[in-house]
């Protein structure tokens, strides 16, 4: 910077003197001209005079030589003034190649010093390039990770829920008050022979063996539907989804006939009709079946015997509903039935934790992460206070810590994480390890992969020991206090309960499905 400007004050001077010289030059032209003029002048009037006077010879040679003199002198005044004339030509070519010459400078050492910062921006680019290389590398390895994750409990998941068919064909059993047991041994016999023919693979005769199946009297209708769905459940493993919807749409006919169009047992036939409608690619159908059959159900809520069957039938139709697209209506089954375990708890706990599970993994599979981790937080904390009881407040929980180590990577002067320590391993049931599965998968699926670390190191900590080495000892032998009410700030920093609280959810028309759920996480 001082050699440039030190440059600079240079080119001024060396500006400053060829002007003064280029005007020196003009003034000695101008003189050179004047005298030119003054001496032709002068020769002028001289000859003037000589012409009006006739003097000596002498005086006239004098006069000559004067004339002479004066003569030699104009020619040297107006040659110096024409040598003057061109050195005042040449010193402005040399003063405008000078002027170009430093403005070319000027130009030059510009450029050299834009060159200079394009080699640092080029420079600072390509350790950019570099770093964001390394974390995209990163990331990619731990999408990979995640991914690979969330299909192995995809594939648990499925394995789980293998027998919700059966659970849905059978779920019609509580509701079957006027099944005749006699009728059932009367017509075994033929009921066999035309299930044996199905497994077989020989349909041609089903129909015609179906009409020759008995029906004595008025009494043994309810049980001929039951025949009929079972005989539909067989064909409908074998694929033979035609003769299928004809036993069922038979059956749900008698059932009408029988029990009335708003009894429980009708839901359970048009959840069977859904089912199937579903295998056939109907969608359309399929979802008029189910969400009649949720009307059904919705009339039944009120009858304190039938509550935890009512629950299991809201969840298997709700599972429906989001196979077949209708994620919000399907959740919305779902959380019905949670709310009905809910309020049974603790002797409820299997079903309503595997409620939460699936629908934790629903929202995951629809991208409602927010929702997903909602869920699992719900469950993570009622275990929470079954192990801590009244004092469950002065103890993070697992999704707590682990935010807080999300938090601390982004800005480690946002939180004290000595608050926040992991804690030693416990025993986790099974609901606790899915929950806290689809929890790290909803943090992973938002980017915020440290917590999700945080979470799947805990849950592999836990899992990999074994539970007489833990201080916690099993849950089970905990007193069950039921679940725990809103609970306030706790010890969590404001910016942790912030951040939890006031967090915007993925899918707002979902989050008023399940609001019971979030209540001040968000």
């Amino acid at each position: 910077m001082f050699s440039g400007r030190l440059n600079e004050g240079k080119y001024a001077m060396e500006q400053t003197t060829n002007t003064l010289f280029l005007e020196q030059i003009k003034l000695l032209r101008g003189n050179l001209a004047s005298l030119t003029k003054r001496i032709d002048n002068r020769l002028r009037n001289q000859t003037n005079v000589n012409k009006m006077n006739k003097n000596s010879v002498p005086e006239e040679f004098r006069v000559e030589h004067s004339r002479r003199v004066l003569t030699l002198l104009k020619s040297k005044s107006h040659a110096s003034e024409v040598s003057t004339y061109l050195l005042e030509t040449v010193a402005e070519v040399l003063d405008f190649i000078d002027q170009g010459m430093n403005n070319a400078r000027l130009e030059l050492r510009n450029l050299s010093r834009e060159n200079r910062e394009l080699k640092a921006n080029i420079s600072y680019l390509i350790e950019k390039i570099y770093e964001a290389e390394s974390q995209l590398a990163s990331a990619r390895e731990s999408g990979a990770y995640w991914r690979f994750m969330r299909q192995l409990l995809h594939l648990d998941y499925k394995r789980n829920v293998a027998g919700d068919e059966s659970l849905l064909w059978n779920a019609c059993i509580p509701y079957d008050s006027l099944w005749n047991t006699e009728y059932a041994g009367f017509v075994s016999q033929t009921i066999q022979t035309v299930m044996d023919k199905i497994s077989s693979g020989n349909m041609k005769d089903i129909p015609e063996l179906v009409e020759k199946i008995p029906v004595r009297e008025d009494q043994d209708k309810a049980s001929y539907a039951t025949v009929l769905q079972k005989i539909a459940q067989r064909c409908y493993q074998q694929d033979c989804f035609k003769i299928c919807l004809d036993m069922l749409n038979k059956s749900l006919e008698i059932r009408v006939s029988t029990y009335g169009s708003n009894h429980p047992i009708i839901s359970t036939s048009l959840n069977c009709l859904a089912l199937v409608y579903g295998e056939v690619n109907e969608v359309q159908n399929a979802t008029k079946f189910a969400l009649d059959a949720i009307s059904i159900m919705d009339r039944h809520l009120d009858m304190p015997n039938n509550r935890p069957l009512m629950a299991q039938q809201y969840m298997q139709t709700g599972q429906m509903l989001v196979s077949f697209s209708h994620v919000s209506e399907g959740i919305r089954a779902m959380q019905t039935a949670v709310g009905i375990w809910e309020d049974l708890l603790p002797r409820e706990e299997d079903h309503w934790c595997h409620a939460l599970n699936h629908m934790a993994r629903t929202c995951n599979d629809n991208d409602y992460h927010d929702d997903a981790m909602g869920l699992g937080f719900d469950l993570i904390e009622y275990f929470h206070m079954k192990v801590h009881g009244s004092v469950s407040d002065r103890y993070p929980t697992i999704y707590e810590v682990a935010y807080a180590h999300e938090l601390a990577l982004q800005d480690p002067q946002i939180i004290n994480l000595d608050l926040y320590p992991m804690g030693n391993p416990v025993y986790l049931n099974r609901a606790q390890q899915m929950a806290l599965g689809e929890i790290a998968i909803g943090f992973a699926c938002r980017g915020e992969l440290k917590a999700a670390q945080v979470i799947a190191t805990y849950l592999y900590i836990c899992t990999s020991n074994s539970a007489p080495n833990f201080e916690s000892g099993a849950y089970s032998d905990a007193h069950s206090t039921g679940r725990s009410e809103t609970r306030s700030v706790r010890f969590v920093t404001p910016e942790l309960y912030r951040v939890f609280r006031d967090r915007d959810t993925e899918k707002k028309s979902l989050l008023k499905i399940l609001k019971k759920f979030f209540k001040v996480k968000r």
